[in-house]
């Protein structure tokens, strides 16, 4: 049985599960998943849909349809009696679901591991409860969870491998309709509560940095035709000229000089693409004074978190001004004094997220697992 809550744990869910299907012909995977994971073969009896919520206060605000959603996925685990249960990111889900499944007597797979390292710590001690095999997709991680007695297995991240289909600059801008402009992309990311937040504050930083710098070419990828509305009309609102294209996000990413992008892992695929970037976010006023008190590291974007560093330049909540965001990304277009600082600051962050190859590596420690738990082996 396999949980994955939003379309991101769909598409890394799916390919673990084509490569359990690759490797093991027999094997019989079902539960909740979208799309990716109906194409890889998984019976997904229960459609992703719209659960995936940003912020505390907002995913509280959500715990109605959270429990029946809940419920019919226990109801489904205790009728079919699956040999394991593999969970695919969203933690807040996931880990009570992995109470349930313990103590159903059901092994417990959790591939991209809740980020207790950032806050939430109280949760290290349900993962050592109630997961039997943690496979975790930075390096670090695995030294994190070490000092509490849990055996987490490095199985490297899934960007790993989409290193090689990203495009080249020049195929990307031809692609794009782009000649030699120089070019700011706005990615305000992929759920309805990012766009509203974030977008009008990308969208203000653009129409500063175009004040400052006449000619630059705007253009926003749209990661889902359900955010078409939304994202055209915030943009038509801003009198911004901004040019929005159906996905194609990474060759957006290549294409730029520049890229205004909400933190989450657009900032590690940007940081891939070798192009410079400033961060930006912004939640609910109650998930902020939440975040205050819970998170505990220094940074906000992997890009930095994976670097250890302040790499790339954040701005969070009220610190997310149009201004100040606008200047940033001024030093970063071409000619810019920090252009080539970050330029090579990006170079390795690559190498830091493993070999390719995440997916059959995890698919192969799950059946390994498995085997070693049957009766006799």
């Amino acid at each position: 049985m396999v949980i994955a809550g939003e379309a991101s744990g769909d598409q890394q869910a799916a390919a673990v599960c084509a490569e359990l299907r690759r490797l093991h012909g027999g094997i019989e995977i079902f539960g909740m998943g979208g799309e990716e994971m109906a194409a890889a073969g998984v019976e997904t009896v229960v459609p992703i849909g719209s659960h995936a919520v940003v912020g505390i206060w907002e995913a509280v605000r959500a715990l109605g349809r959270f429990r029946r959603l809940f419920r019919r996925l226990e109801a489904l685990m205790l009728e079919r009696k699956p040999d394991a249960v593999l969970l695919v990111d969203y933690p807040g889900f996931n880990l009570r679901f992995a109470a349930r499944a313990r103590r159903a007597g059901i092994p417990v797979v959790y591939y991209i591991c809740p980020q207790v390292w950032a806050w939430g710590r109280g949760r290290v001690r349900k993962i050592k409860r109630f997961v039997d095999l943690p496979l975790v997709i930075f390096g670090f991680e695995r030294e994190f969870f070490r000092p509490y007695g849990i055996d987490a297995v490095f199985v490297g991240h899934p960007l790993a491998d989409a290193l090689a289909s990203f495009p080249g600059r020049a195929s990307a801008r031809r692609d794009l309709g782009l000649g030699e402009e120089t070019v700011v992309g706005l990615l305000p990311g992929s759920r309805p509560g990012e766009i509203a937040r974030i977008y009008p504050v990308l969208l203000a930083s653009a129409r500063a940095l175009a004040a400052s710098r006449p000619g630059l070419v705007f253009i926003t990828p749209i990661s889902s035709p359900d955010l078409r509305c939304d994202i055209s009309a915030l943009a038509s609102a801003s009198g911004v000229p901004v040019r929005l294209v159906s996905g194609r996000a990474r060759e957006v990413m290549v294409a730029a000089d520049t890229v205004l992008v909400a933190s989450g892992t657009a900032t590690l695929e940007t940081a891939l693409a070798g192009t410079p970037m400033v961060v930006v976010y912004r939640v609910s006023l109650l998930s902020w004074l939440l975040a205050l008190v819970l998170v505990k590291i220094p940074y906000i974007s992997l890009v930095n978190i994976v670097s250890g560093r302040r790499a790339v330049p954040e701005y969070i909540q009220y610190g997310a001004r149009p201004s100040r965001i606008a200047a940033a990304a001024a030093r970063l277009l071409p000619g810019g004094e920090d252009r080539e600082r970050m330029l090579e600051i990006l170079r390795p962050v690559p190498g830091l997220l493993g070999e390719p190859g995440s997916a059959a590596r995890a698919a192969g420690t799950v059946l390994d697992f498995l085997a070693r738990r049957q009766p006799g082996t």
